[in-house]
């Protein structure tokens, strides 16, 4: 009886890895051109990459948008880093665009700021996933 419910247990184990892996599949991918700006200037050695990322965010592609959707602000608790529910009010576009009110710097750190059309790509990337989420 004991051996059957344990099967049963990791029965469930698997279902539900399973289906946090659909869902975050289910938010789609990461448009290249996002993708070529991450890998360009947040997923490098000594930022957003790694076992211990700056912030606590790993930007890989393969972890996005699951470690930073819905996912408080550490310099600013209030906002998220991605907001599926307010897009435009996203954490990562303040960054990216230096807003006056974020804590620490405008990203890319150390870097040269993303051109308009990166942003806009992260922009439109980020406001489609609110209709994912």
């Amino acid at each position: 009886m004991r051996q059957m419910q344990w099967k049963y247990a990791v029965a469930a184990l698997l279902c539900a890895a399973g289906l946090g892996l659909a869902l975050a599949q289910d938010q789609g991918t990461i448009p290249e051109p996002v993708r070529k700006a991450v890998l360009k200037n947040c997923a490098v050695s000594g930022c957003h990459m790694g076992a211990n990322p700056a912030a606590q965010l790993n930007f890989e592609p393969d972890k996005l948008p699951g470690s930073a959707l819905d996912v408080p602000s550490r310099q600013k608790p209030g906002l998220k880093i991605i907001d599926s529910a307010a897009p435009q009010t996203s954490y990562l576009l303040m960054k990216i665009r230096g807003d006056k009110d974020i804590g620490g710097r405008r990203m890319p750190l150390n870097g040269t700021p993303l051109k308009d059309a990166e942003y806009k790509a992260f922009h439109d990337w980020i406001q489609s996933l609110k209709a994912k989420s």
